[in-house]
């Protein structure tokens, strides 16, 4: 009988190893989930592509390859969100921006899983409130065109494409999806 007793509170190596290993592997998927998670937001605002450091703050061509971005001005209201600042064309912005964040999305979800053989372009945000009036001249973009859609070479340094409406922004992105 001392033996038993013995036996049931000693705690041998073996028990201490098996629980430490199932509790690291808990850990690492624990881990391993919270950070998919993290990837899966989906963007909502200016604000998601401001903290994805999707934001391009000088150039719009500084980038390599060919790519997307897409133009607008906004501000921070009371609260401190980014809403549209530019009156004119808040409409255009409100039709304009599910478009716009879908891609966002597109791009996120399907960046990873990135073959040779996928050429879908990837997409920047450009405030141009951060713009000086100089460097807009340069592009060729008047604030009152805003939101706009650019197809950017990096590699020639200039812009390919300009897309300024509503319709012709939404047409290029849903075929950019395909």
């Amino acid at each position: 009988m001392a033996k038993e007793n013995l036996n049931k509170k000693s705690f041998s190596a073996k028990v201490a190893i098996f629980w430490g290993l199932i509790l690291s592997i808990t850990i690492i998927f624990a881990v391993l989930f919270a950070m998919r998670i993290y990837d899966t937001r989906t963007f909502d605002s200016y604000e998601d592509i401001k903290s994805a450091n999707l934001n391009l703050s000088y150039d719009i061509t500084s980038e390599k390859g060919v790519y997307y971005v897409y133009m607008y001005h906004s501000k921070e209201d009371a609260s401190g969100k980014l809403v549209d600042s530019n009156k004119t064309d808040i409409i255009k912005a409100n039709e304009i921006l599910p478009s716009v964040f879908n891609y966002f999305n597109y791009v996120r979800r399907n960046q990873r899983q990135m073959s040779e053989d996928d050429t879908f372009l990837k997409i920047y945000g450009y405030n141009v409130r951060s713009a000086n009036d100089d460097n807009l001249d340069k592009l060729g973009v008047k604030l009152s065109d805003l939101p706009l859609l650019v197809r950017v070479d990096g590699d020639k340094d200039g812009i390919d494409q300009v897309f300024k409406t509503v319709s012709s922004i939404q047409k290029e992105l849903t075929s950019a999806m395909k």
